[in-house]
Parts: structure tokens; sequence; C-alpha cells
């Protein structure tokens, strides 16, 4: 008996193996959080001594722009190389996925992958989320995010995404739920380009690659000849045309307004 009631004390001495926390559906999205501080660890789960996140380090210049490592957590077994902790920042922003006593779980969005993360609540500032609205970007610190999201009459939504070092363009078409969030579930692989010689938005096909000339009305001109794209400028008619020729996305995108004035995309 003596024998069997130290083995079984054995087995719940062993150190449990948590979970990532699940990420809610975008409808139960009610908050966003500010970081306040500079280097906070995100962790597992809601204790310091739970793994923090981070990636394997293998002496390549991750800040380089060609090298983004796979983000994954600290007890994860198997791969050589420094462990190094991803960390948040002031200003850092995302979206509140749950609470506990002192802590919040975070949604951090990373090129490799999204992830449920827990801080410290001493570093965080949680405000609600604004709804998107046309005009709720037009400030003059924020005068760029008019090439990147455009918000127009009727709920409809464009969000431009263009990496230029990858040659990666993508422009996704959606809508605006009633509790102001933007979800857009249609995309066009191509790119927007400038044409202020021209009155109107056209779309062309260049060596199999999509081009959707953007003409001058719907520019932000610095000059005569020069001009940046404004997605707000847009017309529901320009909108409907380019969707005609989407496809649908194989997961949705939800972009939300953050406090600092700019927005999130997951």
């Amino acid at each position: 008996m003596k024998k069997l009631l130290f083995f079984v004390v054995l087995i719940l001495s062993i150190p449990m193996a948590y979970s990532e926390t699940e990420i809610k559906p975008f409808t139960e999205w009610k908050e966003v959080c500010t970081i306040k501080g500079d280097g906070i660890n995100m962790r597992k789960g809601p204790s310091t001594s739970d793994p923090t996140l981070g990636y394997i380090s293998f002496g390549i210049p991750e800040e380089d722009g060609c090298y983004i490592p796979d983000l994954q957590w600290s007890d994860t077994k198997g791969k050589a190389g420094k462990f190094i902790n991803e960390q948040l920042y002031t200003g850092s922003n995302a979206i509140v996925n749950g609470k506990t006593a002192g802590w919040v779980n975070l949604i951090y969005t990373h090129p490799s992958g999204n992830h449920s993360v827990w801080v410290s609540d001493k570093f965080a500032s949680i405000n609600p989320i604004s709804p998107l609205a046309p005009g709720i970007f037009n400030k003059e610190e924020n005068e760029n995010l008019d090439m990147n999201l455009g918000i127009l009459p009727g709920g409809r939504v464009i969000y431009y995404v263009d990496n230029e070092m990858e040659a990666d363009y993508s422009i996704y078409l959606g809508s605006i739920t009633e509790d102001g969030k933007g979800v857009f579930n249609k995309k066009i692989d191509a790119r927007f380009q400038a044409r202020p010689q021209q009155n109107d938005v056209s779309i062309n096909k260049e060596d199999d690659t999509l081009v959707i000339y953007v003409g001058k009305p719907f520019l932000n001109m610095f000059d005569e000849e020069y001009g940046n794209i404004s997605l707000n400028k847009f017309t529901p008619v320009i909108f409907d045309n380019m969707l005609k020729i989407a496809t649908p996305v194989e997961k949705n995108i939800v972009v939300i307004a953050s406090p600092e004035g700019g927005f999130l995309a997951i």
C-alpha cells in the first residue's frame, strides 16, 4: 500500500503542459489593449512561471527583412539554437481575448501566425473598440492610412496590402459589421498604381499580373504629376466593379480601429 501511494504522488508531481488559450471568434472581440512599458514578455498562461513566446535564433539577422522566424513557446522541444523572447513595447496594440485576475489575454499578430498570449495587466491600458466609419482616420497624422484602408458609403471597405520587398500585392474587399468591424471575405491578387493622366479607375493585365490604374480624382496629389492613392475617395461603383473579379479568401481578415488612431488587421 505504501509503494502504491508513493507511485501516485510521483505522478501528481509531474508539471502540467498547458496549451495555448483558444482565440475567440471576432464577434466576441470588444476591447483593444495598448501596452504601457518596454520589453514585456508574452506568456502561454497567466503566470510568470509559464513559458514565454519567442523564436530560435540561428545567427541570421532577423531585422534585415529577409528572414522572419517562426514563433514558438519556450517549452518547445527539438530545436537547437538560442531561444530569444519576442517582446512588446510601449504603444503596441492588440485585441483583448480574455481576462483573469492580474492578467489580460491578447491576440498577438505576427507574419508567422497569430498567438493567444498573456500579459500582466499592470502593463495594459484597455479601451472599447471604436467602430469603423467614413472619416474616422481623416487626421493629418494618419493620412498614410488612406493608401491601405478605405471606408466607403454603404458599409463597403477596401484593405490594400503592398509588400514591395516580396512583390506581394493583395486587395481585400469586405463590409462593416453592426458593431463596426471590417470583415474581408473577397480578394484580388493585384496592385494599385497611381496614374494622374487618367480620370478613372481601370483594371489592366500586364505580363500575367493584374494592375489597377487609379486616376487623378482618386489620388492625394503632391503636385501636378505625382500623387498617392486615396482609397477613401473610391466610389461604391468602383468597389462593385472590383468585386466582380474578386475571389473568396481562405480565411476572413478582420480590421478594427486602434486607440492610437490606426488600425489592426488580423
